[in-house]
């Protein structure tokens, strides 16, 4: 009985660490980013977040692409901020 309580809690170990690495693949696979998300990267309020993604759409809608308030495309504000450049 005791051999299976531990393969059992080895077992969710297992699962808990599977499901943080798929979560860690799914952050980097983001498409799109929220205000927490700028806000983190840039190292700036919630606000001045919104605002910057703000910016950034409207250069998009001016481009002819459909935007979605309170996101923003990972790939248009890396290439406008220092974080585009390797």
């Amino acid at each position: 009985m005791i051999a299976n309580s531990r393969h059992r809690m080895e077992a969710a170990i297992q699962n808990n660490i599977s499901v943080k690495e798929k979560g860690n693949n799914m952050e980097n696979n983001k498409k799109y980013l929220r205000a927490a998300d700028v806000a983190e990267m840039m190292q700036v309020s919630i606000p001045k977040a919104y605002s910057l993604m703000r910016i950034c759409n409207e250069e998009l809608k001016k481009k002819g692409y459909l935007v979605v308030s309170g996101r923003v495309s990972k790939q248009y504000f890396e290439e406008r901020t220092m974080y585009g450049k390797d």
